[in-house]
């Protein structure tokens, strides 16, 4: 079953005041979709030339340069959010002991992995 982007960011349900954390956003679309929902969204990606066109695209969102491997935060985030690229990773284990250190306790963690064999 296919799972759109927009479907994806119902699932998560972002709450106002939550803080959201988009891995691998590119565009940003969707971490500005979380944003509209009145969350504290932050996007993050390592391309940097992606992050600008992003933070351009999309004011209400933030926006930060950063590989999935080398998340770092102060205040761990209340929910995680991947649309459609943990999959591509060489190295998927790393990736999620990352995201667990910036996740809260009992916080959310909402993939999509859409490639044949997830």
């Amino acid at each position: 079953m296919a799972v759109s982007g927009e479907s994806l960011v119902g699932l998560l349900d972002p709450r106002p005041g939550e803080r959201v954390l988009d891995v691998a956003c590119r565009t940003g679309w969707l971490t500005a979709a979380i944003a509209a929902r009145g969350a504290a969204a932050t996007g993050v990606c390592g391309d940097p030339g992606k992050i600008a066109r992003a933070g351009e695209a999309h004011p209400r969102a933030r926006f930060a340069v950063s590989g999935v491997y080398d998340l770092a935060v102060g205040t761990p985030y209340d929910a995680v959010f991947s649309y459609a690229a943990l999959h591509w990773l060489p190295r998927p284990e790393e990736a999620l002991v990352s995201i667990r250190r910036v996740l809260r306790p009992g916080g959310r963690l909402v993939v999509e992995t859409g490639a044949e064999g997830n």
